[in-house]
């Protein structure tokens, strides 16, 4: 990623040349309003006008984003930051805040102290919009040669060091040696202000040597994981778990995985867009929502309780996402030959008397599981993808189930057969021959779960591409309803 390329960000945004000369004083070690500890809620308005037009995201939608709580720890993951004079500016900024402390380390670990506190800090950049935290170990063990942590030449002193310069900005949240969790790190809300301006800045690299394709299985301990990277299938056993077999012909390979992916991401290396990293397609023997789908970090930005994914811009323009509707289910009906109702979820509300939301997620549960023995209440990670949280009845369950059975019994013997997991594999196919058909017509475009994201300017033909898409890799004559969510 160049300048050049960062600078598109700004494109669709008008900012005048005053108001960028604003955001960099805003941004700059000497202003009080970001420095001070200060929480959202205090900030001044002239601050979030700031930030709201450095990221394109309305406020009201940046302060929901503050607001909301922190998930899970997540591991660090090798970034860089683009040649933008703000970022830099920041940075240098902080790093000089503890220049005392950088000083007084051997000349050896503060080149490695220094590198881990950039590191760290870009790595808390996704961390502030994907809302998780960030895990890292104490314990010497984890960071000798061959470990994950070394692999980003992290050593526990340089972590250590790292987190002593950060320790005003973050927030601890200890380890538990019974389940395994390591500590894990939150910024608070006045580092959060500090972060946010640096969303189009972050970025992972990618090369050739990038894993492009990760085969793995949660539920197996036993199991190697297996990586695509470079032009070749690499493992440390002589073994290659293929894709799960369905009950039905999927005739593509690995290797056409790969050929797809390098077109997008090669096509993808001068578009800017938040938190900037090559798509990858991961398979695992999960739950319905993590078996073969294409993923970038931009997917995992809110966008139900707190609007941001949809309030950022690709190549600096306003965005949209096209949306394929119920699409699990669309697909299940389909590969029976027919067509399910633009309005299906509604249909079943209607019948059965509960609210959509339950039936959605008890349509993505059925499908899914391997039986009928589920959990009636929705998961933390599940919760934004519903307006509200919830938890199930055995009668309401039931009364869902039968509504389903009365208007469309042939979708109901798919129930609790695993096929999720299949679909997953699909939805991928699906996206990945849409989203190649765009570059060939000079368009990129963005996985996000089973829509494209795209400019606006792209809706017609990102349409037409995963309509044409879908209806191939299903063998059927009929298009896919979508919808199409804009800002």
């Amino acid at each position: 990623m160049n300048q050049g390329s960062m600078k598109k960000v700004f494109s669709g945004t008008h900012l005048r040349e005053s108001s960028t000369n604003t955001i960099s004083k805003a941004l700059s070690s000497n202003n009080p309003l970001i420095y001070r500890d200060i929480n959202y809620k205090k900030a001044s308005q002239e601050q979030m006008e700031l930030i709201s037009e450095q990221t394109a995201i309305p406020e009201q939608e940046l302060k929901k984003l503050i607001s909301k709580e922190f998930g899970k720890g997540e591991l660090p993951r090798f970034m860089k930051l683009a040649d933008i004079r703000y970022a830099n500016d920041l940075i240098k900024g902080m790093t000089e805040e503890s220049k005392e402390l950088f000083n007084a380390l051997d000349p050896q670990l503060e080149r490695r102290a220094k590198d881990t506190f950039r590191l760290l800090i870009y790595n808390l950049v996704v961390c502030t919009f994907t809302r998780s935290r960030l895990s890292l170990p104490g314990s010497k063990e984890a960071y000798d040669k061959g470990t994950y942590y070394r692999e980003l030449h992290f050593t526990r002193n340089s972590v250590k060091a790292a987190l002593k310069a950060l320790d005003k900005y973050l927030i601890r949240k200890p380890g538990n040696t019974f389940t395994k969790e390591v500590d894990s790190y939150e910024p608070n809300q006045l580092f959060q202000l500090k972060l946010i301006p640096l969303l189009y800045s972050v970025y992972e690299e990618y090369t050739d040597d990038t894993e492009l394709i990760v085969i793995q299985n949660k539920d197996n301990k036993e199991f190697i994981k297996i990586v695509y990277s470079g032009s070749k299938l690499e493992s440390i056993q002589d073994k290659h778990i293929m894709r799960v077999t369905p009950p039905f012909d999927i005739e593509r390979t690995y290797q056409e995985d790969w050929e797809q992916l390098v077109k997008i991401n090669d096509a993808l290396k001068d578009a800017s867009y938040a938190l900037k990293a090559p798509v990858k397609r991961i398979y695992s023997r999960g739950h319905v929502m993590t078996g073969g789908r294409l993923y970038t970090p931009l997917a995992n930005l809110p966008d139900r309780k707190a609007r941001i994914r949809i309030n950022t811009l690709l190549n600096g323009n306003p965005v949209a996402e096209v949306d394929l509707k119920a699409n699990h289910s669309s697909m299940l009906y389909a590969l029976k030959g027919k067509q399910l109702p633009r309005d299906f979820y509604d249909l079943i509300a209607k019948e059965s008397g509960q609210a959509r939301d339950k039936v959605k997620w008890l349509v993505i549960k059925m499908i899914g599981a391997k039986e009928r023995a589920i959990t009636l209440a929705a998961k933390v990670d599940e919760e934004d993808y519903f307006k509200s949280k919830f938890v199930m009845t055995k009668k309401e369950r039931g009364l869902i189930e039968a509504a389903i059975q009365r208007q469309f019994p042939d979708l109901c013997t798919e129930f609790y057969n695993d096929i999720g997991v299949v679909l997953q594999a699909m939805e991928g196919d699906i996206l990945l021959d849409a989203m190649c058909e765009l570059v060939d017509r000079g368009i990129v475009s963005l996985p996000i779960h089973d829509a494209l994201y795209v400019e606006q300017a792209n809706i017609g033909e990102a349409e037409n591409a995963l309509k044409k898409a879908w209806a191939n890799n299903l063998g059927v004559n009929f298009e896919p309803f979508v919808d199409v969510d804009t800002p």
